[in-house]
């Protein structure tokens, strides 16, 4: 059956995915380097400055950081992992080379490694609040919700017109239990950017799982308007279609969030599923194969067994 989970937190739409192809000396390469903090960095003012701090230490950093996003760009995604170590153990406080490592391994579907990374950075200084907010994020994803809880309230009292962290903020209080006041946060999200997709699709989860399907379906077409692309919303529609015994129309929703977003782990499996449900196991092959391939393991591994034995049973 369609999984009707509340809250999604995807990464993607908190702008925490890892380094992109950029060109060389471009515009657009600034401005994703700057995304990361690579221009710019995002370390705090220190009051007293050491050996490591000589700008012939930190030309020889700067290159090993590029290489490890080159690394990245090519695919070779592992091989990244040992020169982001080196950078941390030869510049612990260096809060870019931790933003970028945890974000490399969250890619790889290695939530704990990317948080452990995070936790690693606050014990070495290197935490400014978006630091600590990428982790209560993470936290939040990651079902984390007692820790992840007060860095996000840290962040949006810090912030309060940080929409990233107040979504964060609603997911982890609704994974807690306290949908009234995540609807609050998503709604204060609204109020300060009325066009915001990722606060329509979070009331509109919110609604679905407390069984208020037609203000969920009023919520996700609202998300459609601002974003004619939401996978999320399409998801969600998706899941009403199927409750009201119209799995054709789920199934056409979540074609459409699965061609947009291939990433929409949610979207993938339902659409996987209900099509061998539907009778379609051709149709449904080279879906179910795609999540057993691509879904991270440590997020999704019960669904990976389904799939597969779904794959079995078709004779793989």
């Amino acid at each position: 059956a369609a999984r009707r989970r509340a809250l999604q937190a995807r990464l993607d739409q908190f702008g925490a995915t890892g380094p992109k192809e950029r060109a060389a000396e471009s515009a657009e390469s600034r401005a994703r380097l700057q995304a990361l903090g690579y221009v710019t960095g995002s370390a705090p003012r220190k009051d007293r400055y050491t050996e490591e701090d000589d700008p012939k230490s930190l030309v020889g950093l700067d290159q090993q950081l590029r290489r490890a996003i080159e690394l990245y760009e090519r695919g070779q995604r592992l091989a990244a992992i040992p020169v982001y170590r080196e950078i941390i153990s030869r510049r612990p406080t260096m809060e870019v080379a931790y933003t970028q490592f945890a974000m490399l391994q969250w890619e790889l579907g290695r939530p704990a490694e990317a948080i452990a990374v995070l936790r690693d950075a606050i014990r070495a200084g290197a935490a400014s609040v978006s630091l600590r907010a990428r982790l209560g994020i993470y936290l939040a994803e990651s079902g984390e919700v007692k820790e992840a809880l007060p860095l996000l309230q840290e962040t949006t009292s810090a912030d309060e017109s940080d929409v990233d962290a107040l979504n964060a903020l609603g997911i982890a209080l609704g994974r807690a239990g306290r949908g009234k006041e995540a609807a609050s946060t998503f709604e204060r999200i609204l109020r300060l950017d009325p066009s915001n997709t990722m606060a329509m699709e979070n009331l509109g989860a919110i609604a679905l799982s407390e069984g208020r399907l037609n203000d969920a379906r009023r919520l996700f077409a609202r998300a459609l308007e601002a974003d004619p692309a939401s996978a999320q919303a399409h998801n969600g529609l998706g899941v009403i279609e199927l409750r009201g015994g119209n799995r054709g129309a789920a199934i056409e929703h979540w074609q459409v969030a699965v061609a947009g977003d291939p990433g929409n782990f949610e979207a993938l499996y339902n659409l996987a599923m209900e099509l061998v449900n539907d009778g379609r196991p051709e149709a449904a092959r080279p879906y179910l194969e795609q999540f057993a391939r691509t879904a991270p393991p440590a997020l999704y591994a019960a669904d990976i067994a389904r799939v597969r034995n779904a794959l079995g049973r078709m004779g793989r």
